[in-house]
């Protein structure tokens, strides 16, 4: 119990604080605060904790995701694949919702919103809808970071690397947090996972 509340008091930071840390900094509070969350029997605090964890677990896979538009805008557009435009298209659409963040992620804000404009430079060759690949339907819109849904309901995991649907097995499931990725991210990116630095 004392060193729960030890290390509550440690990572109760405030967004702009968050907003500034480093990947590494990012990562151990985000497997930290997850045991701190399931470890706390208030429901007041639980509430509070699991609200940071859930912004702390953002800013990860921002940064993460970050790094894989930036490293896929670098490339020639000839040159990327199918699926990497896939996962280009469905970025572009995280970034978009991502610009509804509080202002205290300035940081962050500004990422996604130069990346956003830099993207529009490939509009013409990235896919700007996404279909289910249950039914063929139509993915309306990025609810969700981890699943997808079509109007006929069909829930699709999505890929922690590249937000296209697992599809494809077999796909890749992280040991530690039960993150999933697409087997052809896992190629392009490495097998490390991009949420807890797990396999």
């Amino acid at each position: 119990q004392m060193l729960q509340k030890t290390f509550v008091s440690d990572v109760t930071h405030t967004r702009s604080a968050l907003d500034t840390m480093t990947i590494d900094q990012l990562t151990s509070t985000l497997w930290w605060l997850t045991f701190a969350t399931a470890a706390e029997d208030d429901e007041q605090k639980h509430s509070s904790l699991s609200q940071l964890r859930s912004e702390v677990e953002m800013l990860v896979t921002s940064c993460h995701f970050f790094k894989r538009i930036a490293l896929l805008l670098g490339s020639s557009p000839d040159s990327l694949s199918a699926f990497q435009l896939q996962s280009l298209g469905l970025l572009s659409k995280w970034l978009t919702k991502l610009q509804d963040l509080p202002e205290e992620f300035s940081t962050t804000l500004i990422t996604g919103k130069t990346l956003l404009q830099q993207l529009k430079a490939l509009e013409n060759i990235v896919p700007s809808s996404e279909i289910c690949s249950i039914c063929g339907n139509e993915v309306s819109e990025l609810r969700e970071l981890f699943y997808s849904e079509c109007s006929e309901g069909h829930r699709m995991p999505r890929c922690s690397l590249s937000l296209v649907q697992c599809c494809q097995l077999p796909y890749f499931i992280c040991a530690q947090c039960g993150a999933l990725a697409h087997p052809l991210a896992v190629e392009e990116c490495g097998i490390i996972c991009n949420l807890c630095g797990g396999v």
